[in-house]
């Protein structure tokens, strides 16, 4: 019963932003597109006033969605979006970030 009123009261003192879509430069000749990513990456602010792990966090998210590549270099047609969550010594702030990663094409031998 606990955990049902925990879940309640998180899903009530929580948001989430609209998704945008962030500006990138177009997949070149020399490159392919490699798969669908995503990443997250968040931070907390404590009392609404000290940050913790909350600047970075775009950075952090498009980082983690690169690293599930195989040599993926980049990611284009990036989709953004946050959550928010009150965790009682502040909100939760957490990234998302997905789209397609890129990589130089091999060439054949």
């Amino acid at each position: 019963m606990n955990r049902l009123l925990l879940a309640a009261l998180l899903f009530l003192c929580s948001c989430v932003s609209d998704p945008f879509s962030v500006p990138w430069d177009p997949i070149g000749p020399d490159e392919e597109q490699c798969g669908t990513v995503n990443g997250s990456a968040g931070g907390v602010l404590i009392f609404s006033l000290i940050p913790a792990g909350i600047n970075n966090r775009f950075q952090k998210a498009y980082d983690n969605a690169l690293k599930k590549t195989e040599g993926g270099t980049r990611v284009v047609n990036i989709r953004a979006w946050e959550s928010w969550y009150f965790v009682g010594i502040g909100d939760l702030h957490i990234f998302h970030v997905e789209g397609t990663a890129v990589r130089k094409k091999t060439r054949p031998k």
